[in-house]
């Protein structure tokens, strides 16, 4: 009888990370209007979404403590939440990094990795819900295929942008552009 209910245990708790995932996105994918834009200083918030993210410190931070970004507080931590989780998931081992620096007006947030990236041919898919670019990943090793949706979502209801690209010769990295706040 305890097998059954180890594996009963197992099957709730992926459901309630699906449905957590779900809300996010839907959250993440309300009109731009919905969203509470404000003035937020990036060092605080990215120290709290590590602190939650990356217990084991391997993210490294290239951050004036000064900058400010437009963008709704909640959204920006769930996008960035999303981002760590991946590189961890997909680059075990090696850097991380996370970059800030202002350009034209908007403030460029980038997160790097060394692990494999993604094919080339799968870029363009990259935030599209449900995607994953290899379908021989399965739920516990690739997750549902929302985390960088809720990225896109969020990003778009910042009135930002995110863009993914593989990283040479190998990597992955995550530009998120906001305005300056």
């Amino acid at each position: 009888m305890q097998p059954h209910i180890v594996d009963v245990r197992e099957e709730v708790q992926h459901m309630a990370m699906l449905v957590n995932e779900l809300l996010a996105f839907t959250k993440a994918g309300l009109r731009p209007r919905d969203a509470q834009l404000a003035t937020i200083t990036l060092a605080p918030l990215v120290q709290r979404v590590l602190a939650r993210e990356d217990q084991n410190q391997r993210v490294s931070i290239t951050l004036d403590p000064s900058l400010t970004v437009l963008a709704d507080a909640e959204l920006l931590e769930r996008a960035l939440a999303n981002l760590i989780r991946n590189a961890r998931r997909y680059a075990p081992s090696g850097p991380i990094t996370l970059t800030a620096r202002t350009f034209d007006g908007t403030v460029k947030l980038n997160l790097s990795d060394e692990g494999p990236g993604v094919p080339s041919e799968a870029l363009n898919r990259l935030g599209e819900p449900f995607y994953r670019p290899d379908a021989a990943r399965s739920n516990e090793a690739g997750g549902t295929g929302l985390g960088l949706a809720i990225v896109r979502a969020a990003l778009i209801a910042c009135q930002g942008t995110a863009t993914f690209q593989n990283r040479n010769p190998n990597g992955f990295i995550a530009e998120l552009t906001l305005r300056v706040g």
